[in-house]
């Protein structure tokens, strides 16, 4: 009997072997990061050959993140499920999203970051030029906790650190603004909203309350040649029409003082 059962676990141990011979398939993987297009109805497999077993058709139209080119073959290695888990697509039944796929792709107002299937907001104003990244988690398909967004337009390169909810700037980030500008604080669904710091690269300085992009409330003013105003802010405008006043962020028409 010891003998039987020495030999009984010689032949799982075996089986074991083969079965782990067979499903081994030595490859290199070379890290990339973007959003591709399934073009046709496609099977993702566990593995990049068509030996390896099917783990779930995607209809054409589907956005996957692919995470590796397969070194030496037409194979792409995929994560679809957020969470790293690797599997794998032939090359041939994915295109790559252009700029202009990533500002119009989920309609007004959104656009899909290159990097990973997520919505983040545009303000409506994303355009073929614009192209997004970004580098935390998707929710319910939307950019939502910690990370980095990146844009890049006509303009130069844009670059939001902070917290994100639906997609929308929420809760406290830093935006550094192709201009040189940049702005610390606070924001709700997608604007500078709270107290917040904002520079300009030519020397102004406000620190204040903010509502909608704007100063609003409270707040000081210095600027480049070293005049200061504190006190009441109203979208943007302080003091009044005759008087001392001035306006950040806002048109002098806006504010009456013409």
């Amino acid at each position: 009997m010891k003998l039987l059962a020495m030999w009984a676990a010689a032949l799982v141990v075996a089986m074991l072997w083969v079965v782990d011979e067979a499903a081994a398939d030595a490859y290199t993987i070379e890290p990339v990061d973007r959003v591709m297009r399934v073009v046709k109805g496609a099977n993702v497999r566990a593995g990049p050959g068509m030996d390896h077993p099917v783990r779930v058709a995607l209809g054409a139209g589907t956005l996957v993140r692919v995470t590796g080119d397969v070194v030496g073959r037409n194979w792409l290695q995929v994560d679809l499920r957020g969470d790293g888990t690797a599997s794998f697509m032939h090359q041939s039944l994915l295109e790559a999203m252009s700029a202009a796929d990533s500002a119009t792709r989920s309609g007004s107002g959104w656009s899909v970051t290159q990097n990973q299937p997520c919505r983040v907001w545009n303000g409506g104003k994303g355009d073929k030029h614009d192209g997004y990244t970004w580098s935390g988690a998707c929710v319910d398909g939307k950019a939502s906790g910690e990370g980095r967004l990146i844009w890049r337009s006509r303009y130069g390169r844009n670059v939001y650190e902070g917290s994100m909810e639906a997609g929308r700037q929420h809760g406290t980030g830093t935006l550094r603004r192709s201009d040189g500008s940049r702005y610390v604080g606070e924001w709700s669904a997608g604007e500078q909203h709270g107290h917040g710091v904002y520079t300009w690269a030519i020397g102004h300085r406000y620190a204040g309350e903010w509502r909608r992009n704007r100063p609003h409330g409270h707040g000081i003013a210095t600027f480049a040649d070293g005049d200061v105003l504190e006190g009441e802010w109203r979208d943007g405008c302080y003091g009044e029409r005759g008087g001392l006043w001035a306006a950040l962020i806002a048109s002098v028409e806006d504010c009456g003082f013409e």
